[in-house]
C-alpha cells in the first residue's frame, strides 16, 4: 500500500513539473514589440556590429537587425507556434559575421516560442533552443 501511495505521489509530482508554469504566457499579443536578441545558436550577440533585434507588429510583419544586416518579412503566431515567412535580408558584409549568420540561421529554424514575462525563447522543430530574447525597454 505504501508503494502504491508513493507511486501516485511521484506520478503527480512528475505530471505537475511537466505542465506549463502559470507565468508562461500564450497570449498572442505578448510577442508584439521589439525584442533584443541576447543569444543565438549558443553565441552571445553582445560583440555584434550593431545590437541584434527582432520586432513583431500587430499586422503580422516582422523586421530586425541580425547585427550587420536588416531583415524583414511576415509572421504567424498562435501563442506557441511561430511561423516566419517571406523573409528578405540585406546583403552587406561587416565585422563578426559569425553572429550575423547565427541570427539568420536561428530565425529560419524557429518553430515555437515560449514567453515568460519580459523574456522569450525560440525553439526549432526538434525542441532545441535557438534564440534567447529580452523585451526592449524592460
Amino acid at each position: 500500500m505504501r508503494f502504491m501511495t508513493a507511486s501516485i505521489v511521484a506520478c503527480s509530482l512528475l505530471l505537475h513539473s511537466c505542465s506549463p508554469s502559470g507565468n508562461v504566457t500564450t497570449d498572442v499579443s505578448n510577442i508584439i514589440g521589439e525584442w533584443n536578441i541576447l543569444k543565438t545558436e549558443g553565441i552571445s550577440t553582445k560583440d555584434g556590429a550593431n545590437p541584434a533585434t527582432i520586432s513583431f507588429n500587430a499586422e503580422g510583419k516582422v523586421n530586425g537587425c541580425a547585427s550587420v544586416n536588416r531583415f524583414f518579412g511576415s509572421y504567424e503566431f498562435d501563442g506557441k507556434n511561430l511561423s516566419l515567412g517571406n523573409l528578405g535580408v540585406t546583403r552587406m558584409m561587416g565585422p563578426n559575421m559569425e553572429i550575423e549568420d547565427a541570427v539568420i540561421k536561428a530565425i529560419n529554424s524557429t518553430h515555437s516560442v515560449r514567453i515568460k514575462g519580459d523574456k522569450a525563447s525560440f525553439f526549432d522543430n526538434e525542441g532545441a533552443k535557438v534564440m534567447t530574447l529580452k523585451k526592449a525597454g524592460k
